[in-house]
């Protein structure tokens, strides 16, 4: 499979740490409402603590019934979080491999998100 990557940059007005401490752990089914063949977020489960530190997991659950796995890959607050999605389990899993997430909240660039991402297809 290729791997190809996209870096999306988003200036927000607020304080960093207002910042981070909303971003981190966003509600996906405000962000990902399906675009497509993409299915939408309807909802997440079994998460393991407060999605605070490495090694956190949790179920996306998708609008066609199928699943995917997200971990907390990286946690520094109040300036960087990435995580990585697998195991896909509906037709997605056909297409992806995964995906890997970064994101970086820097005060000098009045708190502008870097969010590299990697997609194996």
């Amino acid at each position: 499979m290729d791997l190809f990557s996209a870096t999306v940059q988003v200036q927000i007005d607020g304080q960093q740490v207002d910042v981070f401490r909303y971003i981190v752990p966003v509600d996906l089914t405000t962000i990902f409402t399906g675009y497509g063949a993409l299915p939408a977020v309807t909802r997440t489960r079994d998460q393991t603590g407060d999605w605070d530190a490495p090694g956190q997991t949790r179920t996306v659950c998708l609008s066609d019934g199928s699943t995917a796995k997200e971990l907390l890959t990286a946690y520094d607050y109040p300036t960087y979080f990435s995580y990585m999605v697998s195991d896909f389990t509906g037709s997605l899993r056909f297409v992806t491999t995964g995906a890997n997430q970064q994101s970086g909240l820097d005060n000098r660039r009045a708190n502008q998100i870097d969010e590299p991402r990697e997609r194996q297809a």
